[in-house]
């Protein structure tokens, strides 16, 4: 209990730079995307060479400003040329997409130079970094600034953030209450079955109440269905991270609640599948 009010103050300021970043317009939110991308990408680094110490902080970072470029490219993008109503052409994604690969492959060359015996190690990182983090937030941003600055919608991009949070709330509430059987005990000891479904319900409550206060074309219902299933993979693929590198957390960016890995697993794994209904309904 000592360490309650510490955890308090670290979810209210975390609190408040989320909805500061996304009710502050499209700039502050595709900055706020910058920056957990920036947060997980680290952590899933950290992860993946903590028990690998020849590999240096500066090969590290390499790896996750390339992992992220994709976002950036998209953010400078937005920024500098977005037209109206338009996304990137073919040869703009065709220009950045080799310069992405073009860092790929001088990664591969540095670690089969610098790191005989592990040559693939920098490059596969980079490349499943940015698939699992990079990807998903340039589908958001897709997905929420496709028709340009002023058709951005702020309560689209809460309302599937709450998605995730509502599925990691029940989930917890109904684990610690009757959790008997176990999820997948060999990856997360605490996940249990009873905690998957009690995820589900509060999240199909939310998708209900969605549809009356958020409309959209198509129906809440299904992205709340999308998140309940995907969003504990999520967490599950980051438990394996973390009992793989031998830490309980991802990180201390949260002082009681972890790092960002942490907050954001869920809904990095569920939003490919929740914007791609929202897309194909728009």
């Amino acid at each position: 209990m000592k360490d309650l009010p510490r955890r308090l103050l670290s979810a209210l300021l975390f609190l408040l730079i989320m909805l500061g970043g996304i009710f502050g317009g499209a700039q502050s939110f595709l900055l706020l995307l910058a920056l957990i991308g920036l947060l997980c990408l680290r952590e899933f680094v950290r992860l993946s060479f903590l028990q690998d110490e020849a590999i240096g902080p500066a090969a590290r970072g390499l790896v996750v400003l390339l992992a992220l470029w994709p976002y950036f490219a998209i953010f400078v993008w937005y920024l500098r040329e977005s037209p109206e109503g338009g996304l990137p052409s073919s040869s703009w994604l065709l220009t950045r997409l080799v310069v992405f690969w073009g860092g790929l492959l001088l990664l591969l060359i540095l670690g089969t130079l610098k790191y005989p015996s592990r040559p693939m190690q920098l490059f596969s990182t980079t490349l499943s970094g940015s698939v699992y983090i990079a990807l998903p937030l340039i589908l958001f941003v897709v997905l929420l600034l496709q028709k340009g600055q002023q058709q951005y919608n702020p309560l689209l991009a809460l309302s599937l953030l709450l998605l995730s949070w509502a599925n990691d709330t029940g989930a917890y509430l109904s684990g610690s209450r009757w959790g008997r059987h176990k999820l997948l005990p060999a990856v997360s000891p605490g996940k249990s079955w009873e905690g998957v479904f009690g995820g589900l319900i509060l999240t199909l409550l939310l998708g209900f109440l969605l549809n009356h206060l958020v409309p959209i074309q198509g129906n809440w219902l299904i992205p709340a269905l999308l998140a309940s299933l995907f969003g504990p993979l999520g967490d599950l693929f980051e438990s394996a991270l973390k009992r793989r590198a031998g830490v309980k957390d991802s990180g201390r960016i949260l002082p009681g609640h972890g790092g960002a890995l942490d907050r954001f697993d869920a809904f990095l794994f569920h939003l490919p599948f929740t914007a791609g209904y929202l897309l194909s309904c728009m």
